[in-house]
């Protein structure tokens, strides 16, 4: 193989520089991208911050949220390989938390960037202390618990005791911050049993029935006129039988619905009239009949 030439090395070096630059230049890109998720501690107060300046920025301002919400938890059980370990339920109520928590801390007047993010890790790792698998899967509760058991109320009030101390919070901000934590203890049974990993699918089992419709006649017989059908007799016999004979019995008149004593009563008043109807025609036709024979002797 022939020696190289001059131009020929300067090209190599040149392509291999570049290859060095674009590596670099992707490490570099990389060791960014996990310093978004990177869980670091809190220097004067060792708490773990899991919820990062990222996350509080770019979920916030997002036109979307709540799916950013759930990429960014995504993305932060995939670099701690717990992705596979997590179902949908445990990012989509996460999510839903963390969200409220952001709002929250938002809506606080006089709280800096860092109160907020101190405000946000605080709500979050008391949510997630004993009701998520986040805290089982990434781990981060050893370090702050120290092996050591504690309820969602004991956790809360020891880091907002210790981060108001260090001057994170104001006084004015201690009763809505417990009032809004309030609100998770109120529901933590129905979100933790949302959380169970053991949940059975409920069965029921019911007895079902339908009526089928009858099966339409073809077409060819649907358009012949039958004016008479026929009916089926015990002895087997088929005789035709007229529709008209089949027509439902005439109702009853209102005389037939009446109680037979009502109509007793009722012709007993028509016949007492009847009989005065008549007296009163013959008392009037003798009065006509005196006063023409009064009338006929007066002219004589």
């Amino acid at each position: 193989m022939p020696p190289k030439t001059q131009k020929q090395k300067e090209e190599e070096a040149a392509r291999l520089a570049e290859e060095q630059r674009l590596r670099e230049e992707e490490e570099e890109r990389q060791r960014k991208e996990l310093e978004k998720y990177k869980i670091n501690t809190l220097n004067n107060t060792n708490m773990p911050l899991p919820i990062t300046k990222y996350c509080i920025e770019y979920v916030y301002l997002h036109s979307e949220p709540h799916k950013a919400t759930i990429e960014y938890l995504h993305k932060l059980a995939e670099i701690y390989n717990c992705k596979d370990q997590l179902r949908d339920i445990d990012f989509q109520i996460s999510a839903d938390a963390l969200i409220n928590d952001l709002i929250f801390a938002k809506s606080l007047n006089n709280l800096n960037e860092e109160s907020v993010q101190v405000l946000v890790n605080i709500l979050f790792l008391s949510f997630t202390n004993n009701n998520s698998k986040f805290s089982q899967e990434i781990r981060y509760t050893n370090t702050l618990q120290k092996k050591s058991k504690l309820t969602d109320a004991e956790l809360f009030n020891n880091l907002l005791k210790v981060h108001a101390e260090a001057g994170y919070f104001r006084s004015m901000h201690i009763l809505p911050i417990k009032e809004h934590f309030q609100i998770y203890l109120n529901h933590f049974d129905l979100i933790n049993q949302a959380f169970i990993s053991d949940q059975r699918t409920l069965e029921l089992h019911m007895d079902l029935q339908m009526d089928l419709p009858l099966q339409p006649l073809p077409l060819d017989e649907a358009l012949i006129y039958r004016p008479f059908e026929q009916k089926a007799e015990d002895d087997g016999l088929i005789e035709t039988v007229d529709q008209e004979d089949q027509q439902a019995p005439p109702e009853p008149t209102d005389e037939e619905l009446l109680d037979p004593i009502i109509m007793e009563a009722i012709q007993k008043k028509l016949d007492l009239a009847k009989q005065e109807l008549e007296e009163k025609l013959v008392s009037r036709q003798k009065d006509m009949e005196e006063k023409l024979m009064s009338m006929a002797t007066k002219k004589k």
